[in-house]
């Protein structure tokens, strides 16, 4: 039950986060779509026109893995060095959940939170590039929680 409460509190936070400064959220799909842009562009320009159809969807499915690892490391990172400018960094490693709980649940929490973000821009990936990817989340699901599980423990030991 206290898992669930760490959870829901850390799911809340990040979701805190992500309404209060709702431009930035907005500025970081748009530049992520224009990124998504060049490299789609970059592919029509100067790739191979008999495997554009394989590129694109190679690219698209890259560029979005791409972009949730470097929003989960990237946030789990930030959160850190907040909390430690913030003086709260000792207060999580003495609390009774343990440092490397709340981080758990901090990055199972954002990594939600950017997925839905990241379904967006999927869609508007696939409906620039008129090509449509047969998504199978079962097959995603295992490594992303694997990935989880690891890169909490890895940062909650402090190695």
């Amino acid at each position: 039950m206290k898992w669930l409460y760490l959870f829901k509190a850390n799911f809340r936070r990040e979701y805190i986060y992500l309404k209060r400064y709702l431009p930035n959220t907005i500025s970081e799909l748009i530049t992520f779509y224009a990124i998504f842009l060049f490299l789609f562009f970059g592919i029509q320009i100067v790739g191979d026109p008999s495997t554009v159809e394989v590129n694109v969807q190679n690219t698209i499915v890259n560029y979005l893995f791409w972009f949730l690892a470097m929003m989960v490391m990237q946030g789990i990172g930030w959160s850190i060095m907040n909390e430690a400018q913030l003086g709260t960094l000792e207060q999580m490693y003495m609390s009774p959940m343990g440092a490397w709980k709340i981080l758990l649940a901090r990055i199972i929490s954002s990594t939600i939170l950017q997925l839905v973000m990241i379904v967006i821009l999927l869609y508007l990936s696939m409906i620039t590039t008129n090509t449509w990817l047969n998504v199978d989340v079962l097959s995603i699901l295992p490594i992303l929680i694997f990935t989880c599980l690891w890169h909490s423990r890895y940062v909650g030991d402090g190695n």
